[in-house]
């Protein structure tokens, strides 16, 4: 299930389901050129789908690096409009 351009939760197994990330193409180390595909990356898994958004929710609010509550709070702004525009 694709949640955005920068994630996706896929089932693993019937235990088990998993964010992925998007990671960009980057330069190609031999001929300093863009590569050509991206690749989606496993971030982390879980039991069911209620703890992977969970998780998801304070990855991204821990990227905000709480360095102050302003910009934590518009992050849990923003993740709960996401969340609403999905469900």
């Amino acid at each position: 299930m694709k949640l955005s351009d920068k994630y996706k939760i896929e089932t693993v197994d019937e235990l088990n389901v998993c964010i992925m990330q998007y990671k960009p193409p980057g330069l190609n180390p031999r001929t300093k050129k863009p590569g050509k595909e991206g690749k989606w990356l496993p971030l982390s898994y879980h039991p069911n789908l209620e703890k992977a958004f969970e998780s998801l929710v304070d990855y991204e609010i821990n990227k905000t690096g709480l360095t102050d509550i302003e910009s934590v709070v518009n992050k849990i702004k923003e993740l709960k409009k996401f969340i609403k525009e999905r469900c």
